[in-house]
């Protein structure tokens, strides 16, 4: 289970140690997670080498230049190379950065905000 918003979880969820065994609070992929979710989901569907820094900076492009303070969630992230895989069986740098520039980022700054302040307020540390 997963969840942006820790504190609207039913606190039941959480009395039954066999359901819901421990918690990780994570935020966002950092840009070399980001990178270890681009390349895991793009395996066996590319024949050319990809070079994902160049990746990355396009990512942070997409970001900085229209959604500041904005982020891609590892679902995103996933869904990009998901809808590469839709039209093609061989994902060129080209076909990522094509989707990369018209994907939206998921998270929002106030989500980020928001995620920040209810772990604080359950004691949680960030991974």
């Amino acid at each position: 289970m997963t969840t942006n918003h820790p504190l609207d979880i039913n606190v039941k969820f959480f009395e039954d140690k066999n359901c819901i065994p421990y918690h990780v609070y994570m935020r966002e992929p950092n840009p070399k997670d980001a990178q270890e979710i681009l390349k895991y989901h793009i395996r066996g569907f590319t024949k050319e080498e990809i070079d994902f820094d160049n990746i990355l900076f396009e990512l942070n492009k997409t970001i900085d230049e229209t959604y500041k303070g904005h982020a891609f969630s590892a679902g995103k992230l996933a869904s990009i190379i998901a809808e590469c895989r839709s039209y093609t069986d061989n994902i060129t740098e080209n076909d990522l950065i094509s989707v990369i520039k018209h994907s939206k980022p998921d998270i929002t700054p106030d989500m980020l905000e928001r995620f920040q302040k209810e772990v604080v307020r359950l004691g949680k540390n960030l991974a």
